[in-house]
């Protein structure tokens, strides 16, 4: 996923949230597995991909099908 360094921290921070008894949160990029990846690692809130990314796909998928 990321730099080790990165992900040990990630993992550090995720383990100190959770014994606060708080619910962790991450943001991930716009790919799927990395989203899938973190909430197996124990974040419920994943704040996946940007509105913009996300509109801009959409708004390229609904040209392409409209192209077609």
């Amino acid at each position: 996923m990321g730099h080790p360094l990165l992900e040990e921290k990630i993992v550090w921070s995720l383990d100190v949230i959770k014994e606060a008894g708080l619910i962790a949160g991450i943001f991930t990029s716009s790919f799927v597995e990395d989203a899938q990846q973190r909430i197996k690692q124990g974040f419920r809130y994943i704040l996946y991909s940007m509105d913009t990314i996300m509109l801009s796909k959409i708004a390229r998928s609904e040209l392409s099908r409209l192209r077609n």
